[in-house]
């Protein structure tokens, strides 16, 4: 049995872990919100995290190259009884406009901007309406927050 003094040493033990690497950033500008982009995620990712190159959606405003861009993954696997997805009306994947496409809402992300890469032909905004409904229920995967005391 591992006791708490063991698990603090543990735990302190990651904190000096070196820090992350730097990528290359190949966009030309920052990102902005509603534009959709291939995100290189990890490899090494768990289920039910997501991996390899998948559309993401911009959620964050104000991103700047050299920070972290909050984003919702997009798919076109079927999302069946996932309350938290929505399917979007327009596929934003000027590869796929005929094939259904989903944003899972409850899987946000802060990825670096180096993990973005822009879509053949440009960088695609996802349609108001939809993206409306991106944020609602993205914010409906989360918490209330509580009242602001006077």
């Amino acid at each position: 049995m591992v006791s708490v003094l063991d698990r603090g040493a543990a735990i302190r033990d990651l904190d000096d872990e070196p820090a992350a690497p730097a990528g290359r950033v190949v966009l030309a500008s920052a990102p902005k919100i509603r534009a959709v982009y291939w995100c290189r995620f990890w490899r090494d990712a768990l289920r039910p995290e997501f991996y390899k190159n998948r559309p993401v959606v911009i959620v964050s405003r104000d991103n700047r190259l050299d920070g972290p861009a909050l984003v919702v993954p997009l798919t076109t696997k079927p999302q069946g009884s996932n309350k938290w997805a929505y399917k979007l009306t327009e596929n934003p994947n000027p590869r796929k406009p005929a094939i259904d496409s989903w944003a899972v809402c409850n899987h946000v992300y802060a990825v670096s901007c180096a993990r973005l890469v822009q879509m053949d032909g440009g960088v695609p905004r996802m349609k108001p309406s939809d993206f409306d409904e991106v944020v609602r229920l993205m914010l409906r995967a989360l918490p209330d927050a509580p009242p602001v005391a006077p």
